[in-house]
């Protein structure tokens, strides 16, 4: 099966399009926003730009807290999880003694 490398035509197309972005100065207010993304988050302006391109804001709200909010949402799921196989080791011996207490009866 042959393939073919696009990584140097989506670098080069990513970089026409942040420059065209930078050069129109932003979006108009009238034009619908990409993806409903709104332009101004939790008091942060949000330029739509990757931030290995060096346009990350420095105070980004996202950045400031310590741990990450993700990672009380992780601990969440995986309490949940924990709970869960608790719940089904428990139901899979109830199951058992059930199917002990019919079939031994014979």
């Amino acid at each position: 099966m042959a393939s073919r490398d696009l990584t140097s035509a989506f670098i080069e197309r990513r970089t026409a399009t942040n420059r065209r972005r930078r050069s129109s100065g932003g979006i108009p207010s009238s034009k619908v926003t990409p993806f409903g993304i709104s332009q101004k988050k939790h008091g942060v302006i949000d330029d739509h730009l990757l931030m290995e391109d060096g346009n990350a804001l420095s105070n980004n709200v996202y950045a400031s807290t310590l741990p990450p909010d993700w990672v009380n949402d992780v601990d969440s799921v995986n309490a949940t999880i924990s709970d869960i196989q608790h719940l089904m080791s428990s139901l899979a011996s109830m199951h058992a003694s059930r199917i002990g207490t019919v079939f031994g009866r014979d």
